[in-house]
């Protein structure tokens, strides 16, 4: 179907019969004539353009390409990097390179920080390793063996990093984003208020599950400051009664082996 416009705002429609034209696509051409016709009424030095008159282009564009050339290299860098989550944030960049430098070479060490919650939480911080293999082999070390670093309490875990951890991430090709303001009028209204309740409610949920987190570590934290404290007693007991022969006393009073006292 081709469109021809005049100056005397008539429109004359050139149609091609044919027996394999469906009723649905007849009724969609008659609806687009007539909806031309009526912009043409309105405004008789506009001129319309069916999409089929637009050519394709089919030319490569050489921002798109290097876009896409830089995103992959992006992704590269992100399969090759372990998140490591349970971190103390006592730990400095030197000791976290020197922990998991003994699975191989360590590029970068980026720490990811908590601008919401307290400083006393775990961090978490990107691992970038120098092969993709030696960041696998360090998720699956890790999530086998306890891996402790600077002495947290508990073992730190690792996983494989996923692209929005990284603030400096390119955009991703052919994707764009539009921002407009939405009316209590419109459809779309009711729904972004939805999803601002839901992130409230996860805030809430979140807040919650930091403040267990933190009375769970404490906790922690203190079962094993005791449980050291009594075992260092306990071999400074011993120590003693070795130093004064009391032990070697005993020994010989019940007829057992007794090794030499300590200096």
């Amino acid at each position: 179907m081709t469109i021809i416009m005049g100056e005397d705002i008539k429109v004359r429609v050139a149609t091609v019969k044919s027996s394999g034209l469906r009723d649905r696509d007849t009724k969609r051409d008659a609806d687009a004539v007539s909806l031309l016709d009526t912009r043409c009424h309105e405004n008789p030095q506009t001129r319309v353009t069916t999409p089929r008159e637009e050519a394709p282009n089919t030319m490569a564009n050489p921002e798109e390409e290097e876009e896409e050339e830089k995103y992959e290299s992006f992704l590269s860098r992100v399969r090759r990097t372990v998140y490591v989550d349970e971190l103390t944030p006592h730990a400095s960049k030197s000791v976290v390179e020197s922990a998991f430098s003994q699975f191989g070479t360590v590029k970068d060490v980026i720490f990811l920080p908590n601008y919401l919650g307290p400083k006393e939480l775990p961090t978490g911080v990107l691992v970038e390793m120098e092969s993709e293999q030696t960041a696998k082999a360090v998720i699956e070390t890790v999530s086998q063996f306890p891996f402790m670093v600077a002495g947290m309490p508990r073992p730190v875990r690792a996983s494989a990093a996923r692209p929005a951890m990284f603030s400096d991430r390119p955009k991703k090709p052919g994707r764009t984003i539009q921002f407009r303001w939405v009316d209590p009028s419109d459809a779309e209204f009711d729904k972004a208020q939805r999803v601002k309740r839901l992130v409230r409610k996860h805030t809430a949920e979140a807040a919650f599950m930091i403040k267990k987190q933190l009375e769970e570590a404490e906790e922690l934290a203190k079962q094993q400051s005791e449980t050291v404290t009594t075992h260092h007693k306990k071999f400074e007991m011993i120590d003693k009664l070795t130093h004064d022969r009391v032990a070697q006393e005993l020994a010989g009073r019940y007829n057992i082996k007794c090794g030499p006292p300590h200096r």
